[in-house]
Formats: C-alpha cells, sequence, structure tokens
C-alpha cells in the first residue's frame, strides 16, 4: 500500500497465472482480507479504481486471443475479475471503476520476456465525488482558462486541431 497515491499493488504473478484472468488462490485470501478492510465504516467514503497492467510480451495463445485480443484486453480483464472477487465479498458495485493500461505503463524497462513489475493490478482509493476521472453523465462547467480557439486555416495550409 502507497498511502501517498491512496494505491494498492497486486503482482500479477502472485495474482494470475500466465495468460489467465482467474485469480489464484492465495490472491484471493488477500483479496479477501482487503474486502473487510474496504467494507468497514472509515472506508465507506472511498470509490475504488482497479487498474490491470502488463508486460510487453504479446499475447499469443490463440485461446487468449480469442479472448482478450491483446495486452489491454488482457490488462482490463484482469482488473474486472479483482473486482469481482471483491464485489463477491460484499464491496457495493456502484464503489468501482474498471480500467486497463496493457503494456503502456511499465514501472521498469521491459526486457526480452517483459518485466514482472510491469505486470500487476493496482487499486487506487479515492475519496466519492474526486474529480480525477469525470463519472458517467458528469459535464465539465467550465472550460479550461488557457483553451484558445485554433484560428482559421490559410487555404494553402493544412487543416490541423488542437
Amino acid at each position: 500500500y502507497d498511502p501517498a497515491l491512496g494505491m494498492i499493488k497486486l503482482e500479477s504473478d502472485l495474482t494470475f497465472a500466465l495468460g489467465s484472468t482467474e485469480v489464484s488462490a492465495q490472491a484471493r485470501q488477500a483479496l479477501d482480507r482487503l474486502a473487510s478492510v474496504l467494507g468497514s465504516p472509515v472506508a465507506q467514503p472511498f470509490e475504488i479504481r482497479v487498474v490491470g497492467h502488463t508486460d510487453n510480451v504479446p499475447v499469443r495463445n490463440p485461446v487468449n486471443v480469442k479472448k482478450y485480443g491483446d495486452n489491454w484486453g488482457l490488462s482490463v480483464f484482469r482488473a474486472i475479475a479483482v473486482k469481482d472477487v471483491l464485489q463477491k465479498d460484499g464491496i457495493s458495485p456502484g464503489r468501482f471503476m474498471v480500467a486497463g493500461y496493457g503494456e503502456y505503463h511499465p514501472i521498469v524497462p521491459n526486457g526480452a520476456q517483459g518485466a514482472r513489475q510491469n505486470r500487476r493490478v493496482e487499486i487506487y482509493l479515492f475519496e466519492a465525488g474526486t474529480p480525477s476521472v469525470p463519472q458517467g453523465g458528469d459535464v465539465m462547467e467550465q472550460p479550461a482558462a488557457d483553451v484558445q480557439p485554433a484560428p482559421a486555416p490559410r487555404r494553402d495550409e493544412p487543416v490541423m486541431y488542437k
């Protein structure tokens, strides 16, 4: 747990078998204990954001390619699997957000076999209503002050959008 980030990091090597989204028995026990903390009155004001990551080794098993497509899909399905365990342990589904970054947010350089540290699931705790990720249906009421409309292009210039 990193209190500065409000993040709990689970190493996927301990949580999942290679190329799998089935939570291991060892990880399930840890998640069961975590659910008892997340279900406590002190944790009720917090939303739970579950984020999956992979290394850069492509999904190759044809069965997994069909199920997940690529590392991005695998990372999302692993995050969903962790969310499912916590939800079955009584955490309200309305407190969750699930995401996956695939291989695109490594914490260490990947080698030829990827990197174990990059295969992970992170759980972030945010106070309910924290605007770091807009909720479904939220509308930003004030435009950013530094956003200016692009000048109209001249006819001999290519059109570019910011």
